[in-house]
């Protein structure tokens, strides 16, 4: 199943990406609606009824966007966005200091990433991944201490390095990613303190170099999906991973 949920002004996030049952192809879509104009799919935080895009029968959710025999849920995800050459937005700086998720993927967003959100420190479900961000990764993120999972910054075109204070965010458990941005810098070793870790770490597809800090098989229960090909590692796998 792809679930693909709309949140305020139609920002979207896939939390799955692969149909175990159809080998990627997506049948059936389930869409959490709430801002979404004209489209009659129900109340804000209520799960419309499944949407079927199944061989020849097509299904629009409004008059701009059509599933017809999905292959990927990225094609959806584009289409739903309905991206704009020449869309350039930057992110806001101001949110409520009660703030528990941020969700800005696959929006076209341009400019750097905000200082500010390292001041939302219950935010536990952070997505700027997809968009045109350029600059550092802030070192203050490493302040969101309830941060879980779903810290997603990647595909984006951030430099520099990887801030060590995000190694404070000690209750990550799964889905950290800064894969393909220009990362250029080493690995910091204090990555290795986030020991809840069990699956989806994402450094592939940087610059990363150097040789990688053995701390990190400090995660110890880290048991699937952590990638670092399409780097400058210039040493062997420690043995300690």
């Amino acid at each position: 199943w792809g679930v693909f949920s709309s949140t305020v002004r139609r920002r979207v996030a896939w939390d799955s990406c692969y149909c175990t049952s159809c080998k990627g192809r997506c049948k059936i879509i389930d869409i959490h609606t709430r801002d979404w104009p004209s489209s009659g799919l129900g109340r804000s935080r209520r799960t419309a009824e499944a949407l079927y895009a199944r061989g020849p029968r097509e299904t629009k959710l409004s008059n701009s966007m059509r599933l017809n025999r999905l292959t990927s849920l990225a094609a959806a995800t584009a289409a739903a966005l309905s991206v704009r050459p020449g869309h350039a937005v930057q992110l806001p700086t101001t949110l409520p200091t009660a703030t528990t998720r941020i969700s800005y993927a696959y929006d076209g967003y341009t400019g750097t990433i905000p200082t500010e959100f390292g001041l939302l420190t219950d935010v536990t479900y952070l997505r700027l991944d997809a968009n045109a961000l350029t600059g550092h990764i802030p070192s203050e993120l490493g302040q969101m201490s309830e941060m879980a999972s779903y810290f997603h910054l990647g595909a984006n075109s951030v430099s520099s390095s990887i801030p060590t204070q995000l190694g404070q965010m000690s209750a990550m458990a799964s889905h950290f990613w800064l894969y393909s941005n220009k990362i250029s810098s080493p690995v910091p070793t204090q990555l290795g303190l986030m020991v809840k870790m069990t699956s989806l770490l994402y450094l592939h597809s940087n610059k990363i170099s150097s040789s990688l800090p053995t701390q990190l098989g400090q995660m110890s229960t880290m048991t699937t999906n952590f990638y670092l090909y399409s780097n400058k590692i210039c040493s062997s796998i420690p043995t300690q991973l």
